[in-house]
């Protein structure tokens, strides 16, 4: 489903046992907006449904790179592998 996350979450650590796990993943480009809500939208355009927003930008990127970690577990605790982040920028003007 859709990757909302509101934010609570951010002092979530993965553990197993007592053993703390730390997982890297590569950057990932993130388009930031303005909803119709006031609040900062973000979504991650290679992560399909991966979205996210806050009052302010800084936690509208800090929620999203929390949706992303949860997204890419989720991805991978279903065996399937997480899609590249291949997106190609270009600012067209008109």
């Amino acid at each position: 489903g859709p990757c909302r996350v509101p934010g609570q979450a951010a002092q979530r650590a993965a553990t197993e046992g007592s053993i703390m796990t730390t997982h890297v993943y590569a950057p990932r480009q993130v388009v930031i907006y303005p909803g119709e809500d006031g609040w900062f939208v973000a979504e991650v355009p290679t992560l399909p449904g991966c979205i996210s927003q806050g009052r302010t930008r800084a936690d509208a990127i800090a929620n999203i790179r929390e949706a992303i970690s949860l997204m890419i577990e989720a991805i991978e605790a279903r065996g399937e592998s997480v899609p590249d982040d291949t997106l190609d920028r270009q600012l067209v003007v008109i």
